[in-house]
């Protein structure tokens, strides 16, 4: 499992009708989980990897990505 997050917790509040009392730990593990499985089975394993890669490094916004 990774610990490169695509969406913040704080993004996932602001746009979803999520109750601040669900626990921040939960919403961080059904994000992994939803990267890991879902996201992934969608555009490919090499994709996902370097975009997960991309945004470890901090590269993700520049124009050639």
């Amino acid at each position: 499992m990774t610990n490169t997050f695509l969406l913040s917790e704080v993004k996932l509040r602001e746009y979803t009708d999520l109750d601040n009392n669900v626990d921040s730990a939960l919403i961080k593990n059904a994000i992994r989980e939803s990267q890991d499985i879902k996201l992934q089975s969608v555009i490919g394993t090499l994709l996902y990897e370097k975009i997960m890669d991309l945004v470890d490094a901090g590269t993700i916004d520049l124009p050639a990505n």
